[in-house]
C-alpha cells in the first residue's frame, strides 16, 4: 500500500471513473493507510490483522459487517417465532 498516491493515480482513476460515468466524491472519500487503520466500506470493516492461530509474522485482510450494519441487522430481523408465522 502507498502512503500517499501520485497525482497522476488520481488522475487515472478520475478517467476511469468518467468513462463508466461515476465520480470520485473528494469531500467524503479519504486515503486510509489500510495497513495500520482499519476502514468502513459499504457496510464491511476491512482490516489487516494478525494470525487467527499464533503464528508469529502472519497477517491476512479480515472483512467483517460494520458495527454499523450489524446494529441495523439486529433491529430488522424479527424473533424466529415470528420469521416462519
Amino acid at each position: 500500500m502507498a502512503k500517499r498516491i501520485p497525482r497522476e493515480a488520481l488522475d487515472y482513476l478520475n478517467r476511469l471513473l468518467k468513462k463508466l460515468k461515476l465520480s470520485l466524491n473528494e469531500d467524503k472519500s479519504k486515503i486510509a493507510k489500510a495497513e495500520e487503520e482499519s476502514f468502513d466500506f459499504l457496510g464491511h470493516t476491512i482490516s489487516f490483522s494478525e494470525d487467527l492461530f499464533g503464528r508469529k509474522h502472519k497477517k491476512h485482510w479480515n472483512i467483517e459487517p460494520s458495527k454499523k450494519s450489524q446494529r441495523r441487522l439486529g433491529k430488522d430481523r424479527k424473533p424466529p417465532q415470528e420469521q416462519w408465522a
